[in-house]
């Protein structure tokens, strides 16, 4: 049985072998066609999302992330709006941004404490929109509680589990807001 189906395998070769050249040939143009921009650096690799002296407002920005991001948006010259628990955290970033020395930045970064568990905590981000209109959220923040499988009560995930969407939805809910006052005031 195998071997005729080698024999059959032989016999569909031997018939295409002349009209492979014929095939390969476009095939191999193609993939050059395709292959050789994708290696030569220039302006076709570079961001499509232009960030210069526009307002980034990101969440959880102290650490992980949202820190990174930060860094990279400083680096292409964005107005930072730095929100998170962590204010020390967050100073500290500001500090580093400002000493970056190969960064052509005159956007000073501006961080508030935000508590995303905390319904109240927004209305200063909205004061914030009032004054700076914010063209760019990145939503990082998020809830995560520490601990064992063993140790950690159903009560913690419930929580966690819970409040995550609860925070997506109300962060549109404010940002729809930001929508409505920025579309006012224009």
């Amino acid at each position: 049985m195998m071997e005729m189906v080698w024999q059959r395998a032989a016999q569909m070769l031997a018939l295409v072998r002349p009209y492979l050249r014929v095939l390969l040939l476009p095939a191999g143009a193609y993939t050059l066609y395709r292959l050789i921009p994708a290696l030569i650096p220039g302006p076709q690799h570079q961001s499509k999302l232009v960030v210069r002296n526009r307002t980034v407002l990101i969440t959880g920005a102290s650490s992980g992330l949202g820190r990174e991001l930060a860094i990279k948006f400083y680096r292409e010259g964005a107005k930072l709006i730095l929100t998170a628990r962590s204010i020390d955290k967050l100073k500290e970033l500001c500090e580093e941004l400002k000493q970056m020395q190969d960064v052509e930045n005159e956007n000073e970064p501006v961080y508030e404490y935000l508590d995303i568990c905390d319904a109240n905590g927004f209305n200063e981000i909205v004061s914030l929109a009032k004054q700076q209109p914010i063209d760019v959220l990145v939503n990082n923040a998020g809830l995560s509680m520490r601990g064992t499988c063993k140790d950690t009560s159903m009560q913690v995930y419930r929580q966690v589990r819970l409040l995550t969407p609860e925070i997506s939805i109300l962060i549109c809910i404010v940002f729809g807001c930001l929508l409505h006052i920025i579309c006012a005031s224009s």
